[in-house]
């Protein structure tokens, strides 16, 4: 979805840096818990 969408859809209320942000944290708790997501991967 792009991010001009959620903008819209949520009025304005949401920034572009927001998003982001929010995008950029939900990567990192992936990426610190990928061993924990994805069956058979060893962390190198």
């Amino acid at each position: 979805m792009a991010w001009e969408s959620i903008v819209e859809e949520w009025h304005g209320n949401v920034t572009t840096e927001a998003i982001t942000e929010a995008v950029q944290l939900a990567n990192r708790a992936l990426f610190d818990h990928l061993d924990k997501y994805v069956l058979g991967y060893e962390m190198a």
